[in-house]
């Protein structure tokens, strides 16, 4: 199966969440997935060579701490770019395997958040019918976290 999964932090700066995806890709591979991570970084840092960057991440303050993410023209491009040429079977997991990614996903009212976009095959499912946009057999779902700026 081709998975690809997708960073929001920047993955040449150590922290929780990158480790988490890290260990999950690598476990996936050890069962005879085949994993693409899209994630922010410097081009030049060394990434395994599974991990696709999304392009150099800038420091957001935000809470009282900082969060190192990617947007912009380049990055979208590049997201655009490795969603088509990845065609992949999944993209992240849903709530059924990993508890919680519905609560990122979905607002307190059941709706898709305003900086996740899902996507079934190219079509994003807010212009379509929202969260009942068929996604039947052959067809694939993509969540990622909204990639905006100028």
């Amino acid at each position: 199966m081709k998975i690809g999964m997708v960073c929001p932090y920047s993955w040449d700066v150590p922290g929780g969440v990158q480790v988490h995806i890290r260990d999950l890709a690598e476990e996936f591979m050890a069962r005879g997935h085949e994993v693409s991570v899209l994630a922010p970084g410097d081009d030049d840092a060394a990434m395994e060579p599974y991990v696709v960057s999304a392009g150099r991440a800038v420091p957001v303050p935000y809470n009282g701490s900082v969060a190192r993410l990617t947007f912009g023209p380049v990055s979208a491009s590049r997201v655009r770019r490795w969603l088509s040429d990845g065609k992949f079977d999944v993209v992240q997991a849903l709530d059924a395997g990993y508890p919680g990614i519905a609560g990122r996903v979905l607002d307190e009212t059941g709706q898709i958040r305003r900086f996740v976009n899902v996507y079934v095959d190219d079509d994003d499912v807010r212009f379509a019918s929202g969260l009942e946009t068929p996604a039947r057999d052959g067809k694939k779902v993509y969540i990622m976290p909204a990639v905006a700026g100028g």
